[in-house]
């Protein structure tokens, strides 16, 4: 058996899917359970690839269709691994967007690279550093993301601090060199834009930082949304790398050369991965008894309290009345639409949007109000000072937040289905002017 790296870059939103989700986000992306970190599935490679073999080879290479008479002979004489994401673009203040990755990425990339017998690997690790008053990333020389009046990156709605480092220069230069192997000014824009950030720091952006786009199904015949037709979808974005390896288990049809040379031959040209084909989209817990005491986990008691908070709404903004009708709906619409405002905006801006749409300090948004108190004591803030303590929590502790938020908005979104009986595609959810 002999292998080969494969690196896969993403020239439209790239939606390798996992089916229905429970999560915020109706049709997420595949991820990898313990490192949350995206991957395309070997197969969404490998089908693209025998669609686009010629038929003098496909056989051959990728073996017998399940309906040939000689499905059982032999075996595909290429394997494919999953592919991992390499490089994950993100916006940037300085210079448009930045490709991110992480030590823990580029160590396993290097592992996979050294075991199919690449030579000429950069041999260190950019290690990014942290202290308790900032969080660095690792740049090049001459880096495009450093904002030159602040000297700070911002990725986001994050501030990192930058540190220019040898080693993330090499690995720029030689995942440009074969990302874009014949296109020395593409080599030198991912150069300038390459950024190592600390593992949690990329952690929480594949959380935020994706593409999430809003899709509807009309009526045929009112041309109007349907009832439960509205949808939001993740994407991996455009310009994204991954890497994975492709295998060569010769069955007697072709040898490792003869697999190699058609595959490279194949990919060559632009393909149409994942779920769309679109040009627009693809080219636990346990619970634990002792006596009458039980122990919850986590998720359980934020459920239980959010549950109870949903359910006060529901006895204050009946639907008998039609403003208290309009209220509820409110609260229950602004619950589906704030996971989104966060993952696109970042938890700052969603927030303050949140509290200018409340009008909390005059009132006149009782519904919207009520779910302003009721996060912020979700997750033990003290309403009054929710925006303040966001807005001057250090980087580490702004994650945090942000993703005890998320975890929170899951519950409401659900308990606003079945409770409030409030819908994504509810046409009365608009907000106030």
């Amino acid at each position: 058996m002999q292998a080969r790296v494969t690196l896969i870059h993403a020239l439209a939103p790239l939606h390798a899917g996992t089916g229905q989700g429970v999560g915020v986000i109706d049709l997420p992306i595949a991820r990898e359970k313990a490192t949350n970190l995206p991957y395309l599935p070997g197969s969404s490679l490998k089908g693209p690839l025998r669609s686009a073999c010629p038929d003098h080879n496909r056989k051959e290479i990728f073996g017998p269709d399940k309906i040939d008479s000689q499905a059982d002979d032999y075996a595909s004489a290429v394997q494919f691994s999953d592919q991992r994401l390499l490089l994950l673009p993100v916006r940037s203040l300085a210079g448009t967007f930045a490709w991110v990755t992480s030590p823990l990425v580029l160590r396993r990339f290097a592992r996979d690279a050294q075991d199919a017998g690449l030579d000429h690997m950069p041999k260190d690790i950019p290690q990014p550093s942290q202290t308790d008053t900032a969080t660095y990333a690792c740049v090049c020389s001459g880096s495009a993301l450093v904002l030159e009046r602040h000297a700070q990156i911002y990725l986001e709605d994050l501030d990192l601090q930058p540190e220019e480092s040898a080693a993330a220069a090499e690995w720029a230069r030689w995942i440009g060199e074969r990302v874009f192997a014949t296109d020395t000014s593409w080599q030198t824009e991912l150069y300038k834009r390459f950024c190592v950030v600390p593992d949690d720091v990329l952690n929480f952006l594949l959380q935020t930082a994706t593409e999430v786009v809003a899709r509807i199904r009309l009526q045929q015949d009112a041309k109007t949304v349907a009832n439960g037709g509205l949808w939001y979808e993740e994407a991996l974005p455009a310009e994204s790398v991954l890497a994975g390896l492709v295998l060569a288990t010769p069955n007697g049809k072709k040898n490792a050369a003869e697999v190699f040379a058609v595959v490279s031959e194949l990919l060559k040209q632009p393909l149409h991965l994942g779920a769309k084909r679109r040009w627009d989209a693809g080219c636990a817990g346990f619970v634990w008894w002792k006596g009458a005491t039980m122990i919850r986990t986590r998720e359980q008691r934020l459920a239980a309290k959010i549950f109870k908070q949903v359910q006060e709404v529901d006895r204050k903004f009946p639907t008998t009345d039609e403003d208290s009708k309009k209220q509820r709906t409110r609260y229950g619409g602004m619950c589906h639409k704030l996971p989104i405002l966060i993952r696109t905006a970042g938890l700052a801006q969603a927030l303050a949007f949140l509290h200018a749409k409340a009008k909390v300090d005059t009132g006149k948004e009782p519904g919207l109000r009520q779910l302003w108190e009721d996060l912020a004591r979700s997750v033990e803030q003290d309403p009054n000072n929710f925006t303040t303590n966001v807005h001057q929590a250090a980087l580490p502790q702004y994650m945090h937040l942000t993703q005890l938020v998320l975890a929170a908005l899951l519950w409401y979104k659900r308990f606003a289905q079945s409770v409030l009986d409030v819908d994504a595609s509810d046409e009365s959810d608009k907000e106030p002017a």
